[in-house]
């Protein structure tokens, strides 16, 4: 996760594809948008209402974040 971290912390990179396993995507998703990085990945984010709801907070405070039946060319 650390390495995940500093990679984030590139000024030059705005955009991630995110592609972890299900148990550890929202908290990659979330730790992205908290860096302020546009975000791409996969379905499903979340498992949970409560989970959903973490996610809504941080997307409150972010850029984008786009699921894979979005295009973005």
């Amino acid at each position: 996760m650390t390495e995940f971290r500093q990679l984030l912390e590139l000024p030059d990179l705005e955009w991630v594809i995110i592609g972890s396993p299900q148990e550890a995507r929202l908290e990659h998703v979330i730790i992205a948008l908290e860096a302020g990085k546009h975000v791409y990945t996969e379905l499903p984010l979340t498992t949970s209402y409560v989970l959903s709801l973490s996610l809504s907070l941080s997307l409150s405070l972010s850029l984008s974040l786009f699921p894979p039946s979005w295009s973005l060319g």
